[in-house]
């Protein structure tokens, strides 16, 4: 079954890095995740997909999301 949300993260080039930012490449630029911005949105009103993370970026949001969501 498909879900109608999806958890999002927004991202930005100009914060400080921290724990709870991990830093990625998106479209060839370095940016922070800003993992305690955590919300949902509805599927229906997202654009096309802009890129993928690595597996090694992937474990630095779900640490960073963790934190911020006092998961661990």
């Amino acid at each position: 079954m498909a879900l109608s949300t999806v958890a999002i993260c927004p991202t930005s080039q100009s914060v400080l890095p921290t724990s709870y930012r991990p830093e990625i490449e998106l479209k060839e630029d370095k940016t922070h995740v800003l993992c305690e911005m955590v919300g949902h949105v509805d599927v229906s009103g997202l654009g096309d997909r802009v890129g993928h993370l690595s597996l090694e970026e992937v474990a630095a949001v779900d640490d960073a999301l963790r934190l911020v969501l006092s998961l661990r």
